[in-house]
């Protein structure tokens, strides 16, 4: 077992670290929200698929676990989390809420094209992780 020094937690754990978004790319699943289907009186009823229904890929899944893995073995992840509601903009806020983050919209990897900054913080898309590191590689 690992001593609790060596623990992976959610939580950015150095002022200046950076924050690396791997993974799939960022597509515009559950910009809608976690939306489900609300039924209307006497109108058709309207439903709105949530972003953790769309877009699951296991096989992408299992890689992303396996390189989390791997690169914690190295020591130079410092913290790590996984993006769920409110995607980029939600986990980023949750993970460097002590220290602040500043975000590069514009550097994120997209599956597609003409997705305004807005929609890159906010998109749900699935098997994508948040990775703290310290500049450099230095975890010392």
């Amino acid at each position: 077992m690992d001593p609790p020094g060596r623990y992976i937690t959610a939580r950015a754990k150095r002022p200046g670290s950076r924050l690396v978004l791997v993974g799939a790319a960022t597509g515009r699943e559950g910009l809608g929200g976690g939306v489900v289907c609300v039924p209307r009186p006497r109108r058709r009823q309207r439903c709105r698929r949530p972003a953790g229904c769309s877009g699951r890929r296991p096989c992408m899944e299992k890689l992303l676990i396996d390189a989390i893995l791997a690169m914690a073995k190295t020591g130079k992840v410092l913290s790590c989390r996984d993006l769920g509601a409110a995607g980029l903009a939600g986990g980023s806020s949750e993970m460097a809420g002590t220290f602040g983050a500043v975000i590069h919209a514009d550097r994120v990897h997209l599956r597609e094209t003409g997705m305004t900054p807005r929609e890159i913080m906010l998109a749900e898309s699935q098997e994508r992780m948040l990775v703290e590191v310290a500049p450099g590689g230095d975890v010392a």
